[in-house]
């Protein structure tokens, strides 16, 4: 299993989230590496203006020197989180539902979000998914 993982921080409008996903596949193969897993989204801001500030992650087939545009690190470990799942194509509508009910089972459990939310891109076939996980803690 290889354990290169791209990064790159972004702000965009949720409108404008799968330009910003391909953006983010072609700039890597700008680099000659290839997608080698699930693309993961965290974002890590939300503003008034309908802005998300987000930073892009995937793992790739190979190492590479950081430039500018993009990021490396060697690892990353998403587990032990609480999760939900997007599984229709109506991103945004199951977006909001999928959060609110983490928030309400973390409140209602007294847990407190102690990381920003990962949004994982699944692809298997002719089949997508987005699962969204965020570490909680006790209060």
């Amino acid at each position: 299993m290889k354990f290169y993982y791209l990064r790159k921080r972004v702000k965009y409008s949720g409108v404008e989230l799968g330009q910003c996903a391909k953006g983010f596949i072609e700039l890597a193969g700008g680099y000659g590496l290839n997608k080698d897993g699930t693309l993961i989204l965290v974002y890590t801001q939300f503003m008034k203006d309908n802005q998300v500030n987000v930073t892009l992650m995937m793992p790739v087939d190979m190492p590479f020197t950081p430039g500018n545009d993009l990021g490396f690190r060697t690892y990353l470990y998403i587990n032990q989180m609480l999760e939900g799942r997007l599984k229709t194509k109506q991103y945004e509508k199951e977006e909001k539902e999928v959060l609110t009910e983490l928030e309400n089972f973390a409140k209602t459990n007294n847990l407190r979000r102690v990381s920003p939310y990962y949004h994982i891109i699944n692809e298997i076939d002719d089949m997508s998914w987005v699962d969204i996980k965020v570490k909680v803690m006790e209060e």
